[in-house]
């Protein structure tokens, strides 16, 4: 009879030490390039790679012995492969295969051999930048700087907003889309911190932006298109739902003929001053309006939320 009661007794814990000992599994996970999670743009010619052996449960004394780390182009190819290396290291690991090439992502794999021999995989990826800091080789392709030379002005935007920029927007006529956004003065540390922002606002981080956004929709019921301004993580009562302000554009320069046609705009700022130019930069392409009608008032609309005039901080 004594048997018999221990029978359900050793079913149980039979039961109880599977899900044990398959919780107790050793895995590899945590791989990084360069301290990264899949990197974007890595300019370096050998990345090192890391990785972490753990398990989970009650399990102990799991130890890696070996590992194998395998890198492939997107063809599938492999560029290097380290072959197994006996050795407990797991932290950045050098790249010693073919010169990698830029612009270009790689798979990677570590296999990690525990101490019982068992083998575990894990995969990641990084992508390659330019690889090159030569602004005339090939992986530039005819780029060309933009500013900072000795003939340029340069641009102190902390404290000296006075700048002109201009971009392009082009509409997809395929989708019917009917707005784009330009955005600047994003992520501000100055608005980040409410310590240093006169208005005692304080954002996150892409809560804080300045957007240029181009709306055609009026053009579809026989109105205008319209220019909308808005202002985020400035001030109280900033909104990403609400424009700052709006504007109305003539049809003279934008109409249903050329709605998806590619249109530059132009922004000019004065400590904050801003005025906003369609398909050219003077009086007949001028889209914005002034806050003053007065002939010694500075022309445009105030984004600054602390007033203009170089005595304040500028903001974008």
């Amino acid at each position: 009879m004594q048997p018999t009661r221990f029978l359900p007794f050793l079913f149980h814990l039979a039961f109880v030490l599977v899900p044990m000992l398959c919780l107790a599994q050793p895995h590899v996970d945590s791989l990084r390039t360069e301290y990264l999670d899949r990197p974007l743009g890595l300019d370096v010619e050998s990345p090192r790679f890391s990785w972490q052996m753990t398990a989970a449960g009650a399990g102990r004394g799991y130890a890696q012995h070996a590992y194998q780390i395998q890198v492939r182009k997107p063809s599938g190819d492999v560029v290097w492969d380290s072959g197994r290396v006996n050795s407990p290291v797991s932290v950045l690991i050098p790249y010693a295969g073919s010169p990698l090439e830029p612009k270009t992502r790689y798979d990677w794999e570590v296999t990690v051999w525990d101490q019982a021999g068992n083998e575990l995989r894990q995969a990641s990826w990084f992508e390659t930048g330019l690889l090159d800091p030569d602004p005339g080789s090939a992986a530039w392709q005819g780029a060309q700087w933009i500013g900072g030379g000795d003939q340029h002005l340069q641009l102190y935007s902390h404290y000296l907003s006075v700048f002109q920029a201009s971009f392009s927007l082009q509409l997809d006529a395929a989708s019917r889309s009917t707005r784009a956004s330009f955005v600047l003065g994003a992520n501000d540390l100055r608005l980040m911190d409410k310590n240093l922002n006169l208005q005692g606002v304080e954002s996150a981080r892409n809560q804080n932006y300045i957007a240029f956004e181009l709306d055609i929709s009026g053009l579809e019921t026989g109105g205008l298109a319209r220019l909308h301004v808005y202002r985020v993580g400035y001030a109280p009562g900033d909104s990403a739902e609400e424009p700052f302000r709006s504007f109305e554009i003539p049809q003279a320069l934008l109409n249903p003929g050329n709605r998806y046609a590619t249109h530059r705009v132009t922004l000019k700022s004065n400590f904050g001053i801003f005025q906003v130019f369609l398909d050219g930069d003077d009086a007949g392409h001028e889209v914005s309006q002034s806050d003053s009608d007065s002939p010694f008032a500075p022309r445009g609309f105030n984004l600054n939320p602390v007033g203009s005039g170089n005595n304040f901080i500028s903001f974008p």
